[in-house]
């Protein structure tokens, strides 16, 4: 049975829908797609699926449903007794299966199929997926009123106590439109693509290009696919300022240094990349000594670990609202002495704003005026973020953000090295010039999964929420042990950067 996964996949490229629908292992994540090493240990993946927690919070507003157990042949039975309300269906038809939140019958004996999703607003790939959805009960020969969409409302705000309101929670929106004729088309046309493709005996014939970089939720056969290939392909070109990547390959200009420069300005990225390529490995601008003048040291490095959980779990939230749980602050002395201090908030249904801004104020040294180290805009944000919470603290906040220096547009800007292959991720970045850099040994490597573990500690105080599964005691010490673990390795990464950009500068 083909389903949206497939399709879905097949819209990007025809051999991953290929991989997927046969099952392919998919190799341990590298460092080469902006991640290191292998995928964290099973137990510190999401403790509970985000959609299932949505889903089971949605139930209560369809009461009195049938449900289908997801169970194709079921459906089929409900809908053929006319059960008013299915939750749970599956239907297939024609190879094709899909699974519909809620199915509900029209006075007229039509249908309408509801999709629950723990997203705010229509994406693309929602469209899409009610495009199919529509596709596949027209191909079962159920006729269908209108496609809607269950998605939570951005507007909402968790009371101070109690459980969160699902009718409240959740705004319903027609999604009919957006899966409208062209659309439809589109999905047909993808689907018959898609079968086609796995029908064959063969893998697909489709060589990496362009494509293999294109997808929103990226290719995880993308290391696989790309193997073989020199590591200044021209496909590694740094994306942000959109290079003509396709129209390079499609001209036969595999490798970075053979593309045609001439009458033409690259982004700065793909210039320097280019040259890059053609140095042999790596390219630093003369101008890294003058960026790097501002970042010291002395200086301190800042990293924030936050949590953004759909549903809220702090009282006064939205959902999504981003909440920071722990800050790891690294302080190096220019003498050689580097000391570390972090703050982990405790979990609780409060969001722990001011005793993490309090504890950040005090820690860095308000008076110094020493550089603080950061990667990205992330830390200048939730900055930002407290001070508009915390008035009272707004001065001392605004004045830290006022000593941050961005190790990640210093990078950008003026050095480029083929291994970080288009990405200037610190896990892509910092492994690279930094080969002591390593994320090998910890429970958890990445800021998603950090952010997930966090969310199963907290969901464990919140009893209301249904499909919630919190840790243990023991669980739970120890994830947050290793929460502290990952956020001060990323700020001891941001120092091994800076000094491995340190001796660039002289190279």
């Amino acid at each position: 049975m083909i389903g949206f996964s497939e399709v879905r996949a097949g819209q990007q490229c025809l051999l991953r829908a290929y991989k997927v629908g046969r099952d392919v292992p998919i190799a341990p994540l590298s460092a080469l797609d902006g991640r290191v090493g292998t995928p964290g240990p099973t137990s510190m993946r999401p403790e509970s699926d985000p959609l299932a927690d949505v889903r089971a919070l949605a139930r209560p507003l369809f009461a009195g449903a049938e449900s289908a157990q997801g169970d194709a042949a079921r459906t089929r039975a409900l809908m053929d007794a006319g059960c008013p309300r299915i939750v749970d269906a599956v239907v297939e038809a024609d190879g094709l299966r899909v699974r519909v939140d809620v199915l509900e019958r029209t006075a007229r004996g039509r249908w309408i199929a509801v999709l629950i999703r723990n997203g705010v607003r229509v994406s693309w790939s929602l469209a899409d997926r009610a495009a199919f959805t529509l596709h596949v009960l027209r191909a079962a020969g159920h006729h269908v009123a209108a496609v809607h969409a269950m998605l939570l409302d951005e507007t909402y705000e968790r009371p101070d106590a109690g459980p969160v309101d699902p009718h409240r929670l959740f705004v319903r929106r027609s999604v009919s439109f957006a899966a409208g004729r062209r659309r439809l088309l589109r999905i047909a046309a993808s689907v018959a693509a898609t079968r086609a493709a796995l029908a064959s005996p063969d893998r697909p014939a489709i060589a990496p290009g362009a494509h293999c970089r294109d997808s929103r939720d990226g290719c995880p056969f993308l290391d696989d696919c790309t193997a073989h290939l020199p590591a200044d392909w021209t496909g590694w070109f740094p994306r942000k300022d959109k290079p003509p990547i396709r129209e390079w390959l499609a001209q036969g200009f595999v490798r970075m240094a053979a593309v045609p420069v001439e009458g033409r300005q690259l982004p700065r990225g793909a210039e320097h990349a280019r040259l890059a390529s053609r140095a042999g490995g790596q390219y630093v601008a003369p101008t890294l000594a003058a960026a790097l003048a501002p970042a010291g040291p002395p200086a301190y490095y800042l990293d924030f670990e936050c949590v953004s959980p759909a549903v809220p779990l702090y009282a006064g939230t939205r959902p999504y609202a981003v909440v920071p749980f722990l800050w790891s602050v690294h302080h190096d002395d220019a003498a050689g002495n580097l000391t570390h201090v972090d703050d982990l908030a405790p979990p609780s249904t409060d969001p722990p704003l001011r005793r993490m801004a309090e504890g950040l104020i005090a820690a860095l040294g308000p008076s110094s005026g020493e550089p603080i180290v950061v990667y990205s805009s992330y830390e200048w944000e939730r900055l930002r973020d407290l001070a508009q919470a915390l008035p009272d603290l707004a001065e001392p906040l605004q004045a830290i953000q006022a000593r941050l220096v961005d190790l990640l547009e210093v990078v950008r800007e003026h050095v480029y090295d083929l291994r970080f292959r288009g990405s200037f991720s610190i896990k892509a970045v910092a492994p690279a010039l930094a080969p002591e850099v390593t994320y090998d040994g910890l429970g958890i490597r990445d800021g998603l999964a950090a952010a997930h573990a966090y969310e199963a500690v907290l969901r464990g105080l919140d009893r209301v929420h249904p499909g919630g599964v919190a840790p243990g005691p023991d669980r739970r010490a120890q994830v947050l042990a290793d929460l502290r673990a990952y956020c001060a390795r990323d700020t001891l990464a941001m120092v091994a950067l800076h000094r491995a950009l340190l001796r660039l500068r002289h190279a």
